[in-house]
């Protein structure tokens, strides 16, 4: 997940790293995103201890759809640092889609152990749960990220699947309402909304929501 923070890291100033990572975020900047990750990869291999280097290769190698890269260079950064709960998260992110989901759940654990309301964390932790059939798991990590975040949209969207997972509809249609609230842009909000409506039986209500999605812009 490319989230704000990460993002962050590939817009350091100049003065903030060294030459040949600051060469590579050149290459970022002019959309050469795997020649990018080779450079910040490099420039970390070549100062072990340069954690925002295995940060910036890290996020790099993720945007350029090598996942198992990604992951090495998180598991890289967060040994420097292990009380870094954002890092976990990222980690326990590319390890799952690397398709290594005990390295992912460990890296979740390892954050929540830290901040037990680490979002990222949790939510990866929902995703996990859902695909190993934990449904109970799952909607007691959402509903703890949605009350550390109470009007995300992604954040509710995550607890009114994994409502429906548990086969609780109308609690699922008050979370889809509530992620409308929160972003009435987010189109997947509207979608499960109206999938939801439909399953309680209110026609009508689902048919607007499908109605909304399809005049959007």
């Amino acid at each position: 997940v490319l989230t704000p923070w990460l993002a962050a890291l590939l817009a350091l100033p100049a003065a903030a790293r060294t030459p040949r990572a600051e060469q590579a975020a050149a290459l970022w900047r002019r959309g050469e995103v795997e020649r990018a990750a080779r450079e910040f990869e490099a420039a970390f291999r070549a100062n072990p201890k340069d954690k925002a280097s295995a940060l910036d290769a890290a996020v790099a190698w993720g945007e350029a759809d090598a996942p198992k890269k990604a992951a090495a260079l998180f598991a890289a950064a967060a040994a420097l640092d292990p009380r870094d709960t954002d890092v976990q998260a990222a980690l326990g992110w590319a390890a799952g889609r690397a398709g290594d989901a005990a390295g992912a759940r460990k890296a979740f654990e390892a954050a929540l152990t830290v901040s037990s309301a680490n979002v990222q964390a949790l939510l990866g932790t929902v995703r996990l749960e859902l695909k190993a059939g934990r449904t109970r798991e799952a909607a007691a990590a959402a509903q703890r990220a949605a009350a550390a975040r109470p009007n995300d949209a992604l954040v509710l969207a995550h607890l009114a699947r994994a409502r429906e997972a548990l086969g609780e509809d109308e609690a699922a249609a008050k979370a889809w309402e509530r992620a409308i609230e929160a972003d009435g842009t987010y189109l997947e909000t509207r979608l499960g909304l109206g999938a939801a409506y439909k399953r309680l039986g209110r026609v009508n209500d689902a048919w607007r929501q499908y109605v909304k999605v399809l005049s959007a812009d």
